[in-house]
């Protein structure tokens, strides 16, 4: 294996046959490829669907602010920062997922905030975009989420 022969721990037992194989050239693309679908359909079934939930709820929140950007204040954000941590403590669902989204909602509101280029068009699929880039065990998810699409 590449990288000294290591299945890192780190990564969730549910991917660690598709990665050994991968690494080990012991299986095709194609094949690695299937496992990886499986796996992954296995992971966002276990997961549910709280992260889009949250991620659609944060958007219509920050679509007030969006539509009057240049009226709004640094309290309006603060605002809705508490809004974001509100709506996540009253979910129901894992700690690490409810956290990850959280992270994501108030990057882009930050990012909002501070000028920097935002999809305001898009904005539940900007959050839920940085929310999957967020963990290290959805790195699986960014990397084959093309798949999942193409596939239903």
């Amino acid at each position: 294996m590449p990288d000294g022969d290591i299945v890192h721990s780190r990564l969730r037992r549910l991917y660690q046959k598709p990665y050994k194989w991968l690494c080990e050239g012991t299986a095709t693309s194609d094949e690695c490829a299937r496992a990886v679908l499986e796996k992954l359909k296995q992971d966002i079934k276990a997961k549910g669907d709280l992260p889009i939930l949250l991620a659609q709820a944060m958007a219509a929140s920050v679509a007030q602010i969006i539509s009057n950007l240049e009226g709004s204040r640094e309290s309006d954000f603060a605002k809705l920062s508490v809004e974001f941590e509100n709506l996540v403590q009253q979910a129901d669902g894992s700690p690490y997922i409810k956290e990850l989204i959280l992270r994501a909602g108030k990057g882009d509101l930050n990012d909002l905030r501070s000028g920097r280029e935002v999809d305001i068009t898009h904005t539940s699929e900007a959050i839920w975009r940085r929310f999957s880039k967020g963990g290290k065990e959805t790195l699986w998810l960014t990397t084959f989420s093309t798949i999942l699409i193409y596939e239903n």
